[in-house]
């Protein structure tokens, strides 16, 4: 599904949603 949200919101710098991406998962790890 993430993939599909890129597609639809292509205007959204991709490294912003990776990075917010990596920040929920070292949350939900520490």
């Amino acid at each position: 599904n993430g993939a599909r949200i890129l597609e639809l919101d292509g205007r959204q710098p991709a490294d912003e949603i990776l990075q917010a991406s990596l920040r929920a998962i070292q949350a939900a790890l520490s």
